[in-house]
């Protein structure tokens, strides 16, 4: 044996080396196709669309759930999410109808800017002038159609909504315009309403003359309910801004601010 071994080593050694090189290329086929190691795909994304995104930042300054708002009315970060998501949702569900009631009355305001300057240019025709009145109409009431299905998405947040956060949201749609002082003050009456725009008109008035005026004009409990959503506020707007952020990521896809009605 040993002098067989001794005629033919060359041939074995080929043969070793061989067979070597086939069992690597069987182990390495086989760890490359094995379904036990392939690569994971990478997660889905979970990024919202643009068109989602634009809708509900939209409606967030309509319907005052701003995070001021949602922060005065005393949202934590686990009140916010929760609100912010009925409101994503809705839009989610309804954006087509929306967008559609939106495309509409953007275009009857563009068709009602043609014939005013059809009317400027001149010379007076009544055909024109009875178009403008009824275009003023359809867009009243398109308008109005919006605003009723608007509704929708209030309601989506205050049913997830507790009634203390409910009555704040109430204040704070009702004073729209206001100053964040008088923004989240209840039941304000027509005088109050009136005397404090009359101290915001004025020019020459600062903003403590503001706010004087406007201690002057609530009373005790106006001034409590005030003091109460500032103060939430402060403590609640971090977490707010990090509910903000789990729930609207800003879309990596750029926003065309003329798409915007």
């Amino acid at each position: 044996m040993a002098r067989v071994i001794r005629k033919h080593w060359k041939l074995l050694l080929l043969q070793a080396v061989f067979l070597g090189a086939v069992a690597g290329l069987i182990v390495w086929g086989t760890a490359h196709s094995s379904p036990s190691i392939a690569q994971s795909p990478p997660p889905e994304s979970n990024e919202m669309d643009v068109a989602t995104y634009t809708a509900v930042s939209r409606l967030r300054q309509e319907l005052a759930l701003t995070n001021a708002d949602l922060a005065a009315m005393g949202c934590s970060q686990e009140d916010t999410q929760r609100l912010l998501s009925a409101l994503v949702q809705w839009c989610e569900t309804n954006k087509t109808t929306l967008k559609t009631k939106e495309v509409a009355i953007r275009q009857g305001r563009n068709q009602l800017r043609q014939l005013h300057r059809q009317i400027n240019v001149g010379p007076r025709n009544e055909r024109v002038i009875a178009e403008v009145q009824d275009l003023y109409a359809q867009l009243a009431q398109q308008v109005g159609d919006r605003r009723s299905f608007v509704e929708g998405a209030k309601a989506a947040v205050h049913a997830v909504a507790t009634a203390d956060q409910r009555s704040i949201h109430q204040a704070a749609l009702a004073n729209r315009g206001m100053p964040n002082r008088m923004r989240y003050v209840p039941d304000l009456t027509g005088e109050q309403v009136k005397a404090i725009r009359q101290a915001m008109s004025r020019r020459t008035t600062d903003s403590a003359a503001i706010t004087s005026t406007i201690d002057q004009t609530l009373n005790l409990l106006q001034r409590s309910a005030s003091d109460q959503a500032l103060t939430n506020q402060r403590r609640n707007m971090p977490g707010v801004l990090a509910a903000e952020k789990n729930i609207l990521p800003t879309p990596s896809e750029s926003i065309d601010l003329d798409q915007i009605p």
